[in-house]
């Protein structure tokens, strides 16, 4: 049976945590922008990805987990994923994290996040 690497050797991805801020004009119309949270490297593998053409539009979806060592700077993304998104560094594509972000055995030494990318190249 072949054994898996320990984690520092798959954290081969680097990748930013964005968290969302929204504020309000003098108008009263509210902007939404993404500030950086936390840049991490991360695990990254590939779930699944789809392809459709509902409309005429080539619409690509892929998901992924992202697995990122514990880091109490992280905690706080916890509960407000539909308020954070990742950047791979790499590709710079953007994924919207898809709840719940789960730690590994209840352990604070890895966070699995589930993230999922629309209009991307496959």
């Amino acid at each position: 049976m072949k054994q898996r690497k320990p984690l520092h050797k798959r954290l081969r991805h680097r990748i930013r945590i964005e968290v969302a801020t929204e504020t309000k004009s003098a108008t009263g119309a509210v902007s939404r922008t993404w500030a950086e949270h936390k840049t991490v490297y991360a695990e990254k593998r590939t779930v699944g990805g789809n392809e459709f053409n509902p409309t005429g539009l080539e619409l690509n979806k892929i998901s992924v987990i992202f697995g990122v060592r514990w880091s109490a700077a992280l905690e706080p993304i916890i509960g407000l994923e539909h308020d954070a998104r990742i950047v791979d560094l790499a590709t710079n594509l953007i994924y919207e994290i898809v709840p719940p972000i789960n730690h590994i055995n209840g352990q604070r030494r890895k966070i699995e996040i589930s993230a999922t990318n629309i209009n991307a190249e496959i």
